[in-house]
C-alpha cells in the first residue's frame, strides 16, 4: 500500500509540475499573442504612414512636372523678350541712321540757305 502511496504522490507531483509547466505555456503563449498583436498593429501603422508618404511623393512629383513647365514656359519668354529687345535695338540703330542723314540733310539746305542768303545781298 504505501508503494501505491508512494507512486500516487509521485503521479500527483507529476501532475503539479505539467499543470504549472502548462499554466506558463499557456502564459507565454498569451504575451506571444499580444506581442504578435502589437507588431500587427505597428505594422498597419506603418502601411498607412507609407500610404501617406506615397501621396505627398506623388504630390511632389505633381509639384516638380508644374515647376518644370512654368520654368520651360519662363525660358520660352525670355527668349521672345530677347528677339524683341534684338528687335528695338535694330530698330534704334535705323532710327540713328536716319537722324544722322537728316541733319547731314538739315546741314546741307543751311548751307544753300545761306549761299541763297549771300547771293541775294549781293
Amino acid at each position: 500500500s504505501s508503494g501505491i502511496n508512494a507512486e500516487y504522490g509521485s503521479m500527483k507531483e507529476q501532475l503539479s509540475e505539467m499543470a504549472s509547466e502548462k499554466e506558463q505555456l499557456v502564459g507565454e503563449r498569451d504575451e506571444l499573442r499580444m506581442q504578435l498583436t502589437e507588431s500587427c498593429s505597428i505594422r498597419d501603422q506603418l502601411l498607412t504612414e507609407k500610404e501617406k508618404i506615397q501621396g505627398v511623393m506623388e504630390g511632389l512629383m505633381a509639384e516638380k512636372e508644374q515647376i518644370q513647365g512654368v520654368m520651360e514656359s519662363l525660358v520660352t519668354e525670355k527668349e521672345q523678350i530677347q528677339g524683341v529687345m534684338e528687335g528695338l535695338i535694330a530698330e534704334k540703330e535705323q532710327t540713328q541712321g536716319v537722324m544722322e542723314s537728316l541733319v547731314t540733310e538739315k546741314e546741307q539746305i543751311q548751307g544753300v540757305m545761306e549761299g541763297l542768303i549771300a547771293e541775294k545781298e549781293q
